[in-house]
């Protein structure tokens, strides 16, 4: 059963109370590395606590780095994004800011993973190709 379905079945009927959440903020964090549930509430209240703007800026980019440091699978953290971004819509110049801070966040985790050689390879391959498009732009 998809992410979407599971959540569907477990708020329905259910008599789910998002504002008693609130004051268990702690909890939420705590069992979030594991239930994807609980990241959804916590996208959820940080909706109803922000409104369009910067403060809603840091909390989405708050959940996706997270999101990453609990270890959710790719696909396990692009569904529960698909959510996040419903969720906690932004303004069109700061969505675009989210991107960028987002592919940070990617690109930081993975040179973490890199070792060495690996990296320097890497900075290498992207310097050359900075150069080699340089000299396009120049003929």
């Amino acid at each position: 059963m998809d992410l979407w379905r599971r959540l569907e079945t477990c708020t329905r009927g259910s008599g789910f109370r998002l504002a008693r959440w609130n004051v268990r903020l702690e909890e939420l964090y705590a069992i979030a590395p594991t239930n994807p549930f609980a990241v959804v509430v916590l996208a959820q209240l940080a909706c109803r606590a922000t409104q369009p703007d910067q403060t809603r800026l840091v909390s989405k980019l708050e959940l996706a780095k997270l999101l990453k440091y609990w270890s959710y699978s790719v696909n396990q953290r692009f569904q529960l994004m698909l959510v996040i971004d419903t969720l906690l819509t932004l303004p069109e110049p700061q969505e675009d800011a989210f991107y960028d801070a987002a592919q940070h966040i990617e690109d930081e985790h993975t040179m973490e993973r890199l070792n060495s050689f690996q990296r320097v390879r890497l900075r290498r391959e992207k310097q050359a190709s900075e150069e080699i498009g340089m000299q396009k732009g120049i003929e």
